[in-house]
């Protein structure tokens, strides 16, 4: 991002417009990287909006998708993945404090 203005990742880089097609959004979250075709981002993306995970914009027969609706997927994400992560590790460290409480032959060596 520079002077606050965001990049498809495309080449070479252009600005993302704030109303986007489905594969400028597909791009703009990274859906077509590591050699992913073009048709299975699409399908991936009609999946989440199938699924009400992204809100579209229609714009006559088309389905648009705002940049700030995006962002607000991927913050989303992130905020569900770190809850996840985060429980996941305090559970794990919970069952190991236990374990060595619990453990009654404990080497004093």
């Amino acid at each position: 991002m520079i002077l606050g203005i965001e990049f498809l990742p495309s080449e070479p880089p252009r600005p993302a417009p704030a109303l986007m097609t489905a594969r400028e959004a597909a791009e703009y979250l990274r859906l077509t990287e590591d050699g992913r075709d073009v048709g299975d981002a699409l399908v991936s993306l009609e999946y989440l909006v199938a699924e009400g995970r992204i809100r579209p914009c229609r714009v006559g027969r088309f389905n648009r998708f705002m940049r700030v609706e995006l962002d607000r997927f991927m913050h989303e994400q992130t905020e569900q993945y770190t809850s996840r992560y985060n429980s996941a590790a305090n559970r794990n460290a919970k069952q190991r404090v236990s374990t060595r409480e619990g453990d009654s032959h404990v080497d004093q060596g």
